[in-house]
């Protein structure tokens, strides 16, 4: 036990006695330099204790290891100690001036539990820390230098590491957070390693789409990588080591019944779910069959998903939350005015822009999902909410002109003046300044010269087109005596746009005209009835009235008519000057 250079005889001397006294000073009995039974005992136990050379205890593999993490290491972690365990343990109890006899008696394990708890802290340096930092990378938790220096990042490596399984998050590595390290580097597989496990982890993540792995014991570079992958999209820390916890999430994925060739009565729900959402087609039954696992590869490829035609736990979550959203027929949402407004704004109208999701909302948006080649579930999930917001984002304002009467339908007439040839002019006008100065904008008229167009035709052009807006020009005519501008709306059922728009452009014009102001106003005239957008009719003046007829006689007026109903357009549409 360290406590020689006596005689070795029966004479109970001097030097034995201070012996004996040293003895007891470091083992912590009262220094009597007296053999007494307790002293007897402790030196009889020591003497015989298990952790010297040529003993084997399954204690030994903790003492090994507690040596290996404080940099005294390259032993075998077994139960055997040997003459190179007695070297190092020797050379730990000379380094921190303990008795150098090479056993593990009680000063020396409780000097490697200090250690442990002590070495492991920002500050530190010490050899034990080039071996956690080794482990830590094995792990996946690495790139810091490998060093003997314990500094703020691997502080943080050791909290990250902490963290993701569990313990006590401190940055500072004690006897729990080793021990977590020892099992997990025991069983887990990570990159280096070669075992027959690698070999079915291998064609799991292939099944599950994390493939183009060589099937072997290998677990190298690449598997690692997939194996990052794979935590990754599955919500854990992307270590790329096949720990317990990866493990069994794999290994649940790869058993679930919602794959080809299992039959559950949850895969009934699953298909009306995925028929709800537009990836229909299957037999509702409990049968998971080779159609079911096509659809369900369907469904994972339009939402970029991994495609494996499985269920599982990311491709369940993303239909469940669409299946669940509170965009659909029959719900309410706050969100719904806005999807509302884009939906209007770009042609899929009109709808009352409330918070609520009714039929024809629905009907709605199944149109523009059908026009756009996407899932025809009427419900607005994610990936309709986002190509409606690049349509609303990047849309054009398309506005239909309509120079009433034309061709052999003169419409009004008065002091040698025919509606069709004035209208024209205002209408030709309008075009003209919309296109020019503002941007986003398109326009299309019902005619640009002096043709016949029946009222039919003219709003099957603007619906066929998709226009944003109606906007009608004509004069007015009636008793010689009657004057001014009116404006007008269907006067049936009609989108709060369409109110909206009239109400701005009739209030506009009239503090543009100097003129009389007849109102704003609603009627059933055709082409407000059949056009399927919001629309309005303007009668610019009374071309029967002598006044009005003046007005309206000068080219230059009729075309700052133009002008001024161009500005108002605009100003009611917000669009941008360029």
């Amino acid at each position: 036990m360290g406590f020689g250079g006596m005689n070795i005889n029966e004479i109970y001397g001097n030097w034995t006695e201070t012996r004996v006294r040293q003895f007891q000073n470091y083992y912590g009995l009262r220094a009597t330099g007296v053999a007494d039974p307790q002293t007897v005992k402790l030196a009889n136990q020591i003497a015989s204790s298990p952790f010297q050379e040529g003993e084997t205890h399954e204690d030994t593999i903790e003492l090994k290891k507690l040596l290996t993490w404080l940099g005294y290491g390259n032993m075998n972690i077994n139960q055997i100690y040997g003459s190179f365990t007695e070297t190092r343990v020797g050379q730990f109890q000379r380094d921190h001036g303990l008795k150098d006899h090479g056993i593990a008696d009680g000063p020396t394990w409780d000097k490697l539990y200090e250690m442990v708890d002590t070495v492991f802290r920002v500050g530190n340096e010490h050899p034990g820390v080039v071996e956690l930092k080794r482990n830590l990378t094995t792990l996946g938790f690495g790139n810091m230098n490998i060093n003997e220096v314990y500094g703020n990042f691997t502080k943080t490596r050791v909290r990250q590491f902490q963290s993701n399984y569990g313990l006590s998050v401190t940055g500072q590595v004690g006897q729990e957070t080793l021990a977590k390290i020892d099992d997990l580097l025991k069983k887990s597989l990570y990159k280096g390693k070669n075992d027959s496990d690698v070999i079915s982890l291998k064609k799991d993540l292939t099944k599950l789409g994390f493939g183009n792995m060589n099937i072997n014991e290998i677990y190298g570079g690449f598997t690692t990588t997939r194996m990052s992958q794979f935590q990754a999209y599955y919500g854990l820390r992307a270590t790329g080591v096949a720990d317990p916890q990866t493990v069994e999430l794999l290994n649940k994925i790869v058993d679930t019944s919602y794959q080809y060739g299992k039959s559950h009565g949850s895969v009934k729900s699953l298909k009306e779910k995925l028929k709800r959402l537009g990836f229909g087609g299957m037999n509702i039954n409990k049968v998971y069959g080779s159609y079911t696992a096509k659809r369900v590869s369907d469904f994972q490829n339009y939402y970029d998903l991994k495609v494996n035609g499985i269920v599982d736990p990311v491709t369940e979550s993303l239909i469940n939350e669409i299946y669940n959203s509170p965009y659909q027929s029959g719900k309410s949402h706050r969100d719904m005015k806005r999807f509302k407004e884009m939906l209007n704004s770009i042609g899929y109208g009109y709808i009352n822009v409330n918070e609520t999701f009714g039929s024809f909302s629905e009907r709605q948006i199944k149109k523009f999902q059908s026009d756009h080649h996407l899932p025809n579930s009427g419900i607005l999930d994610e990936r309709t909410i986002d190509l409606l917001t690049y349509e609303y984002d990047n849309r054009v304002t398309k506005i239909f002109i309509d120079p009433g009467h034309g061709g052999y339908q003169p419409g009004a007439s008065g002091y040698g003046l025919q509606e069709k040839d004035l209208v024209l002019d205002i209408a030709l006008s309008a075009a003209t300044q919309l296109e020019k100065n503002y941007k986003d904008i398109e326009v299309k008229l019902s005619r640009s010269k002096d043709v016949d167009r029946a009222l039919e035709e003219r709003t099957n052009m603007a619906n066929d087109w998709k226009a944003d807006y109606f906007v009608s020009f004509h004069n007015n005519s009636h008793n010689g005596q009657a004057s001014g501008f009116e404006s007008f709306i269907y006067n049936g059922k009609v989108s709060s746009a369409a109110m909206r728009h009239q109400q701005n452009i009739h209030q506009y014009l009239v503090n543009m005209l100097d003129v009389n102001n007849r109102g704003a106003k609603r009627a059933d005239f055709s082409v407000l009835r059949k056009s399927i957008m919001p629309a309005i009719l303007l009668e610019f003046l009374f071309i029967d009235n002598k006044e009005d007829n003046k007005l309206l006689r000068k080219k230059s007026y009729r075309e700052w008519l133009g002008v001024i109903t161009a500005e108002a357009i605009a100003d009611s549409f917000n669009l941008k000057r360029k």
